[in-house]
């Protein structure tokens, strides 16, 4: 089940996430948050492109639990890979996903490597989706056209958390920063 969203700034709108899979009504397994270590309470997420421009391990001091080892518990069935599904409104047709390793040769992924690796994937998820049409029914500000003047970019989406659907399932929770 999707998380609780919790009160948020002015400033940050949530994407909308339909998750492509059934839900399972009760997951076994905790949401991952990326939050920055000094954030205030009212603060959500790490912008996608600091967080794409960083190692893993540069990201680490800036993330609370940065080196938390949260691979060890996401796979299921001792699995050592994840997908990682994102939607967008107007592209819902999509349905794309990416598998991800959770662990390495040297053990579970930390909650900075999985933060690294999830915003090159909303990174590379989001310039394959530009230059395709869009649902005429997408909601404006949502966008992701090509043209100057699209209301969403790479450089102002932010990632809040990642969130099990069901099984090895997870989503993006996304927010599009609006100053």
């Amino acid at each position: 089940m999707q998380p609780p969203i919790p009160p948020t700034p002015d400033y940050l709108e949530r994407v909308p996430q339909t998750p492509c899979v059934p839900e399972d009504p009760s997951p076994s397994r905790q949401t991952v948050t990326f939050e920055r270590t000094e954030a205030s309470p009212s603060e959500r997420g790490i912008p996608i492109t600091e967080l794409a421009n960083r190692s893993s391990g540069s990201a680490t001091p800036i993330m609370k639990g940065g080196s938390d080892k949260v691979g060890a518990w996401m796979a299921c069935n001792s699995h050592k890979k994840i997908k990682v599904w994102l939607t967008w409104p107007g592209y819902e047709q999509l349905q794309w996903s990416h598998s991800l390793n959770v662990f390495t040769p040297v053990g579970p992924i930390t909650r900075s490597q999985l933060a690294v690796l999830v915003a090159l994937i909303i990174s590379s998820f989001v310039e394959n989706i530009r230059t395709l049409p869009a649902d005429s029914r997408r909601p404006p500000q949502f966008e992701l056209a090509e043209r100057s003047g699209s209301p969403v970019r790479v450089d102002n989406l932010v990632l809040g958390s990642l969130w099990n659907v069901a099984d090895d399932n997870w989503m993006a929770e996304i927010y599009v920063e609006r100053r």
